[in-house]
Formats: structure tokens, C-alpha cells, sequence
């Protein structure tokens, strides 16, 4: 730049006045030196590595952001990641996740962070592989002690999306698919002989479509080399960050999000049972539970229903315990406001009598996968952390629980 401006002042001397070359040259070499360092802010701001962020001002754990904790072999740390916008998704739609980083210890060389969202088969629909922090950040810079953010846009290529939203619809969600409506999906196939008109186990057809969302590394550019997860249960090669649950936009924008004013019963998380019904099977020795739940806003954990079966001291005679829609209705993946209607099969010792060596009593609530812990009731409630529900050997639809 300046060299180039001394030449190109020095060929115009002949064209201008003696006294106005000085001048010139000067002004031409100021002219070329700004131009030259015109991109440098651009290129500082492109390349910049990020700023610390102050482990204090990280967010509280809630439904959209999640405490992590879990390091990789070499050191890096992810101390929690941010899915402010929820974990249902319409795939042609991009949503923002902010993941938190951090080391303990110096790092000594350069891996490859790979995120991905993967649907049942493992399928990849999205993906980042990258130096952290879009290239600006490689491990070997990272500082120990030193926490900082990258955001990334999940985004879907198109041809992508459509694919999914085709199997999310050939999939069905027993949550109204149908426009402006929020009652749950009943085929034909859910009424047996037991006279309950609502979704069977076996004829839940599975609620939009499911993925992964998953974290990792590998050494540099080696992809088959990825780096080991420190968990309790042993080594992995990459971090399950949450469940996802792509369905089309109109249905997450016909969802209520206010919470049933007269539920049967509600827990402090904000899940209500709206509905609920018992059947029973006398010849096949079994007891069924249709229930129909909802909450008012996101949920952080995936939660396990429990459906006990006790008698009047308390002794445990049956129970099921399992996610709902047998794992694929995730708690965290529910939309505030939506119906999700499942069924719970209990069956029973051959040699009981329910009317003759009752009474007997079905204790309903939720837990923590993780952790076994149970969610509280919401309100005055005669049970701390669940529901008691009088079974008396014959069919019965739900009302107020103690």
C-alpha cells in the first residue's frame, strides 16, 4: 500500500505544480496506509476468541438450561448448555444453543468439536464439526479456570426437513395433529373389550419425530478418533445432550399454554392429570390405567411415571414405572398446553381378589430418571408426591384424588 502510493506519487510529479508534490505524496501514502487498515477491524472481530464469562453470571438450572459438569479425557469441560427456545423444534426452522466451556488444565493439543443432532437410526440431520467457537478458539488456547460461550444456530438444510416433517406425519402424534384442536389422537384400534376408548401401548403411535442431541470430540481431523467421556457408568465417545422432538410449526402453534383450571391432580413441575380411567380384565388377571396429561410450561427432566398397586398397609402388590408413551414422549419434549394420553398395563397376582382381599389403592406420581428423586404435589394435597386412587374391582373414571 504505502510503497504502491510512493510510485504512483512520484509518476504525477511531472503533472503537478512543484510546490503541490510534497503534499500529494503525503496524502496518497495516508489514502493507501487507511485502506490497508481498513479490514483490520472486521478481521479482530471475526477472529477474536471469546470473552471469559464470569462462572457467577452463568444461568440458574431450568427448563432451557441445564448444569453439565462432564469433562472429556484431555480436559475439556462443558459446564452446561442452553436450548432457550425448548426441545421441540419444526425442523425448518433454526434455533439457537449456547454451550458452556471450560478446563481445569492446559491442553496440549487441537480436537475437533462435533455437534449433532441424529434421529433413530443415527442418522446425521445436523451437524458442526469445527474448531470451538466457529474457528476462533482451538483447545490449545483454551485458559484453565476460564469459562466461555458459543452459540450455535441449529439450523436444517431444507431437503432435510422435509424428510423429517414426511416421517413426522407418517408417524402421527397422539396430540392433536389436526388444526386448532388439542385433544388427543383415539384410533379405532385403542377400544378393546375393556370398554376404554384411549390410547393403548401397543396403538401409540409415536408423538412427532425423536432425535439426539449430542456433543463430542475427536483428534483433529481424524473423526474416527473421538475423544472419551468421563461418566460414572464408563467411557463414552460423545455426550447426549437432550432429546429432541421435531414436529410442523402449526401444531406448536395451535398448542394451548394455559393449565387445565380443574385437573384431577397436579404436581409442583407444573404436570396435571386431566383425565384418568381403571378397566379391568377379571380373566386375563389385569388393571389398566388411561391417563391424560398436560403441563403449563417446559419441563427440564425427563420424568418416570410410577403407577403403584398397594394394599391398605401400604404393601406393594404390582407397579409400572417407565417414561411415557414407552419413551417416546420424553417429558422435556412436551409443548406447554398439549395433551399426552397413555396407557399403563398392571397385571395382577393369579391368586388375587379385589373385592374379597381389599381394599387396594393405586399411588400415582412422577420421578427424576436421573436421580430417583420424586416430583412434590402442587398444593394442599393428603400425599406428598403422589396420588391414591381406590381400586374396588370395577371400572372407574377419575375425579378429584386425594
Amino acid at each position: 500500500g504505502p510503497a504502491l502510493a510512493l510510485l504512483l506519487s512520484l509518476g504525477w510529479r511531472a503533472l503537478v505544480p512543484m510546490r503541490a508534490v510534497r503534499p500529494l505524496a503525503y496524502g496518497l501514502v495516508a489514502v493507501f496506509v487507511a485502506v490497508s487498515l481498513w479490514p483490520v477491524p472486521t478481521l479482530h472481530s471475526a477472529y477474536e476468541t471469546p470473552s471469559p464469562v464470569d462462572a457467577a453470571a452463568l444461568p440458574a438450572a431450568s427448563a432451557t438450561y441445564q448444569p453439565s459438569g462432564v469433562a472429556f479425557a484431555p480436559g475439556m469441560e462443558l459446564v452446561g448448555f442452553d436450548l432457550p427456545q425448548g426441545r421441540v423444534l419444526d425442523p425448518h426452522e433454526a434455533r439457537p444453543l449456547w454451550l458452556y466451556w471450560r478446563t481445569a488444565t492446559p491442553i496440549v493439543e487441537d480436537y475437533t468439536l462435533f455437534v449433532h443432532i441424529a434421529g433413530a437410526d443415527d442418522t446425521i440431520w445436523y451437524q458442526y464439526d469445527g474448531v470451538p467457537a466457529h474457528g476462533n478458539h482451538s483447545t490449545r488456547q483454551w485458559q484453565p479456570g476460564q469459562t466461555f460461550a458459543m452459540r450455535l444456530e441449529l439450523a436444517i438444510e431444507d431437503e432435510v426437513a422435509d424428510e423429517i416433517l414426511a416421517e413426522a406425519m407418517r408417524a402421527g402424534d397422539p396430540v392433536a395433529m389436526h388444526a386448532g384442536g388439542n385433544s388427543p389422537v383415539v384410533s379405532d384400534a385403542s377400544i378393546d373389550d375393556a370398554g376404554i376408548n384411549s390410547l393403548d401401548a401397543d396403538n401409540l403411535e409415536e408423538p412427532g419425530v425423536l432425535a439426539s442431541l449430542s456433543v463430542g470430540f475427536y483428534v483433529h481431523d481424524d473423526p474416527a478418533a473421538r475423544v472419551a467421556v468421563d461418566m460414572e457408568n464408563g467411557a463414552l465417545d460423545r455426550l447426549v445432550l437432550a432429546d429432541l422432538r421435531f414436529v410442523p410449526g402449526e401444531l406448536m402453534d395451535d398448542q394451548m399454554v394455559s393449565v387445565p383450571q380443574r385437573p384431577l391432580a397436579a404436581w409442583q413441575n407444573g404436570i396435571v392429570l386431566q383425565e384418568a380411567e381403571t378397566a379391568l380384565d377379571v380373566e386375563q388377571g389385569r388393571l389398566w390405567l388411561d391417563a391424560e396429561w398436560n403441563t403449563g410450561s417446559l419441563l427440564a427432566e425427563n420424568l418416570s411415571v410410577f403407577i403403584h398397586m398397594v394394599d391398605d398397609e401400604g404393601t406393594l402388590i404390582t407397579q409400572v414405572d417407565g417414561e411415557p408413551a414407552d419413551g417416546s414422549a420424553p417429558t422435556a419434549t412436551w409443548l406447554p398446553g398439549q395433551d399426552v394420553a397413555d396407557r399403563y398395563t398392571l397385571q395382577l397376582p393369579p391368586t388375587l381378589d379385589l373385592v374379597e382381599d381389599g381394599p387396594f389403592y393405586l399411588h400415582i406420581g412422577w420421578y427424576d430418571v436421573q436421580t430417583g428423586e420424586r416430583v412434590a404435589r402442587a398444593g394442599a394435597s393428603e400425599h406428598a408426591d403422589f396420588v391414591r386412587w381406590p381400586v374396588n374391582g370395577e371400572s372407574q373414571p377419575g375425579r378429584n384424588l386425594p
